[in-house]
């Protein structure tokens, strides 16, 4: 083995080569290591890939995502529910389309129509010269089959107003009356169905039965009651439910921004991320059904003082929870797709980065 010459040898500035620190600097040095395999001496090694950094206050940002898409969920429901009931109750046309079928329901129009006798036979002008029917002794026997005779004309007369061809022109006036009334900021009286033109027709036609002019749908608004005893919870409901609906572009621009930001702070996998939320509103509009019950029993309180105001109450009820359930159905299958394209497009995006990493890392 050959020494090196000590006299070639150059002494380090830093002191002998005895010096610990010395030899551990030049130990250190490039210049010391072997050369890699395959690879000249002058050649540096390859470097280490780069590990991927975790994003910024990645916690912290998850965290307010999930408040955000909270936020799009709950806003995006209210917003829903806010058009719907904004185009089908607050809207006249919306309410006189939903209300419009109950003419060509003959169950229903056949339960209407004895409830009108009913109520119309309890009114004054009735009861004050015909009583209520249970009269006692032998010129309450004489009353009493006059009240009947009277009942059974104006139960005929009831009947052929809400089956003749006419009766959906009534029924339309009916239901403009009875909207434009409940939806009266300026009113503070219960809620009521408007009944005046369907008491008329009936009035008119019990006189061609009976051959005299019985006037018994009075003067002026006929009212029947939609509410409780000494209660008008319907009638402010309806108006804070018109207040609500009129905002319902409002709640419809907060749940897109929400979502927006929610996408753009969330760290990775952000269209998983919107595609989990969309997909969680697709599945929300399966609870429709349920609210749609809720409301329905809400609306129909069971001791309205009225048969005829029970039984329009409870036919809407079950309309308009129908129109419901119809208009969160026509949103799931289009909130799924969408769900479905995001979860696409991060797969798409997803695979585009892999590639991108494969070929540096190659290079």
């Amino acid at each position: 083995m050959a020494i090196d010459d000590p006299a070639t040898q150059k002494l380090p500035e830093n002191g002998s080569w005895r010096n610990p620190a010395v030899r551990y600097d030049a130990a250190q040095s490039p210049l010391s290591r072997p050369a890699a395999a395959g690879y000249p001496e002058s050649a540096s090694p390859r470097p280490y890939p780069r590990q991927r950094r975790a994003p910024r206050f990645a916690g912290f940002r998850v965290f307010l995502s999930l408040i955000l898409a909270l936020l799009s969920l709950l806003s995006g429901a209210a917003g829903g529910f806010a058009y719907w009931a904004q185009k089908n109750l607050v809207e006249a046309e919306g309410f006189s389309a939903i209300s419009n079928s109950m003419a060509e329901d003959s169950e229903f129009q056949g339960e209407l129509a004895t409830a009108v006798t009913d109520d119309l036979m309890q009114q004054d002008s009735v009861t004050s010269y015909l009583g209520d029917g249970n009269a006692g002794g032998f010129f309450g026997g004489l009353q009493n089959w006059a009240y009947e005779q009277v009942k059974t004309g104006v139960d005929s007369a009831a009947h052929s107003v809400v089956q003749s061809e006419t009766y959906p022109d009534t029924w339309n006036q009916v239901l403009a009356d009875t909207h434009a009334y409940n939806f009266d900021s300026s009113n503070q009286e219960p809620a009521a169905l408007n009944l005046s033109a369907l008491y008329s027709e009936v009035d008119r036609q019990a006189g061609s039965v009976l051959g005299f002019d019985p006037n018994i749908s009075g003067n002026g608004q006929h009212l029947i009651s939609l509410e409780s005893e000494n209660s008008t919870a319907i009638h402010s409901g309806l108006l804070g439910l018109a207040q609500f609906a009129a905002g319902w572009q409002t709640y419809l621009i907060i749940s897109l921004l929400a979502l927006v930001l929610a996408f753009l702070l969330w760290p990775r996998g952000r269209f998983y991320f919107a595609a989990v939320t969309v997909g969680i509103a697709a599945l929300l509009t399966l609870a429709a059904p349920a609210l749609a019950d809720a409301l329905a029993a809400a609306a129909s309180p069971a001791n309205i003082s009225t048969r005829v105001g029970q039984v329009f109450l409870n036919e809407l009820s079950a309309k308009l929870a129908e129109s419901l359930v119809s208009f969160a159905s026509s949103l799931t299958l289009p909130l799924g797709i969408a769900a479905a394209v995001l979860c696409v497009i991060g797969l798409a995006v997803q695979i585009s980065r892999l590639s991108a990493r494969a070929t540096t890392a190659s290079a």
